[in-house]
């Protein structure tokens, strides 16, 4: 990944998307769909002037991580793919 993205420039190397998968019915076989699979990181990286951000390049990779642990400013938010309590309670108070 980092070989594609160091020919591209640096602003391939932009965090373009960063989400987290919170829906328990996702299907396996829509790749659409997976990440947004409970316990998931969904992670891109390079362009997103498609979607509103201001970064253009000519390249914009995705990645889903399994069972990842996401940690953010020294809170752990997913550990092994289990969403703490927490962020659970916060995710819910959103659609309420």
């Amino acid at each position: 990944m980092l070989s594609i993205l160091g020919r591209c420039g640096k602003a391939a190397r932009n965090i373009a998307e960063l989400g987290m998968g919170t829906n328990d019915r996702t299907r396996a076989n829509k790749p659409i769909e997976c990440e947004k699979a409970m316990g998931t990181v969904h992670m891109a990286a390079g362009d997103n002037s498609t979607f509103g951000g201001v970064v253009e390049c000519p390249v914009h990779l995705d990645g889903i991580m399994s069972g990842p642990t996401l940690t953010i400013d020294e809170e752990v938010i997913i550990e092994g793919g289990d969403i703490s309590c927490d962020e659970r309670l916060a995710l819910m108070s959103d659609w309420l």
